[in-house]
């Protein structure tokens, strides 16, 4: 059939399977980013599929993603059957690229638990959430929203910055937190246990920046932990303490060649 047709024939006919699965409960690709680094796994990759579907008389873009673990030596895909998808049945399709990300973390992150026999305990819903942000919807971010400080969230427009030292985990279980990573080879390195500092991206009101703040911070390359495009002060956070538990490692290696 022609494009044409088969755009009309989608205005009685749905090409469309179900309706579009919720993954904005979470920031599943953060969590499986973190679950890797602790378990010392190769990073995952992803696959995205851009596709045009014809929806209610007119083509749209629709978003498949694939993500991808190496695991014993072998490349392991996912969604697939037994995590994320039935026996014969294709996987969803998304109206944001982000969202089907998000999916095909979500069922990833499930199949490297399920092979572990201690895991990472997903944080609840309030300590997870994007901001307030439905990832596959543009709707604007609500005005009221607890940031990892415990304060609200800044309406759009408006600047804030946060200060935080709170207790937020991002492990939870007999694995040491993420913070408390950070904070042991801070101190362990002579660098001081850091602040983060987040606030409103200047380039994009929507979204978060942030960066580290040492009290012996004359010992620390400035631009280390500098992140910016995260949807949530949570966010920004988790990439912070990941960037310089990232580059503690490198700092200790360095110095014990020495």
């Amino acid at each position: 059939m022609t494009k044409p047709q088969l755009a009309a024939l989608s205005q009685i006919v749905s090409f469309v399977e179900g309706p579009e699965p919720n993954v904005s409960d979470r920031d599943y690709v953060s969590l499986l980013m973190q679950y890797t680094q602790v378990k010392k796994y190769p990073g995952p990759t992803f696959t995205d599929q851009g596709l045009e579907v014809p929806v209610e008389g007119n083509f749209v873009m629709r978003w498949r993603t694939t993500c991808h673990l190496e695991i014993a030596g072998q490349i392991r895909s996912f969604p697939c059957e037994g995590y994320g998808l039935a026996e014969g049945e294709q996987p969803p399709l998304f109206g944001a690229k982000k969202a089907s990300k998000q999916y095909a973390a979500k069922y990833a992150l499930e199949y490297l638990q399920s092979r572990s026999s201690v895991t990472v305990p997903l944080p609840s819903t309030s300590k997870s959430t994007f901001g307030g942000v439905t990832i596959h919807s543009a709707a604007p971010r609500a005005a009221k929203n607890q940031s990892t400080s415990g304060s609200s969230e800044p309406v759009s427009g408006a600047h804030h910055e946060s200060v935080s030292r709170d207790k937020t985990d991002f492990y939870g279980g007999k694995l040491p937190s993420l913070l408390e990573q950070v904070a042991s080879e801070a101190k362990r390195l002579n660098f001081g246990c850091p602040e983060y500092r987040t606030y409103e991206d200047p380039k994009n009101k929507a979204l978060f920046a942030g960066h580290p703040v040492f009290a012996n911070g004359g010992r620390m390359p400035p631009e280390i932990g500098h992140v910016a495009g995260a949807i949530s002060r949570n966010v920004a956070k988790e990439q912070i303490a990941t960037a310089l538990l990232d580059y503690f490692k490198t700092e200790s290696d360095r110095r014990e060649a020495m």
